[in-house]
């Protein structure tokens, strides 16, 4: 949370939870950048909520990050996930790769990413990651030698 704190948007988060363990097998940088991105994301769409809340838990496989930010209408769920994509774009900070980013990381680790939300409610993304970790870019490593745990 340090960064998300630090950027100078003076907004309080009344509760972050995190429910349970979340260790995974993957490339931690990766899996850093992927948290980044969606918590990141809920903390801009509750930053004018009070109470602003951000739950970070795990379902068996599924991971899920929730908010009670400002939601959407799911007719735009699809569009998401495009880069460069940004439902909006006058109101909110922000380059529309990062929802992009994080789908290209939950289908790098063999898994896939999707959203529930309401307008006016909060959303919901959660996100799957396959057992085996990607291989990671330090070529001058083993394999048995490279990290392969990343932890949310």
């Amino acid at each position: 949370m340090g960064r998300l704190v630090d950027q100078g948007e003076h907004q309080a988060l009344d509760d972050l939870l995190v429910d349970g363990p979340l260790l995974v097998n993957g490339d931690p940088n990766l899996l850093r950048s992927l948290l980044q991105n969606l918590l990141e994301n809920a903390w801009k769409f509750t930053r004018d909520r009070s109470p602003a809340r951000i739950e970070l838990s795990r379902d068996g496989e599924i991971f899920r990050i929730r908010d009670n930010g400002l939601g959407f209408d799911m007719q735009y769920a699809k569009t998401l996930f495009a880069p460069f994509h940004r439902l909006r774009p006058k109101e909110f900070e922000g380059t529309g790769i990062g929802l992009a980013i994080a789908d290209r990381i939950c289908r790098r680790h063999g898994g896939t990413i999707w959203v529930d939300a309401s307008p006016d409610e909060g959303a919901t993304f959660s996100f799957t990651l396959a057992a085996g970790a990607p291989e990671t870019s330090d070529k001058n490593k083993t394999t048995s030698e490279r990290p392969n745990r990343g932890i949310f």
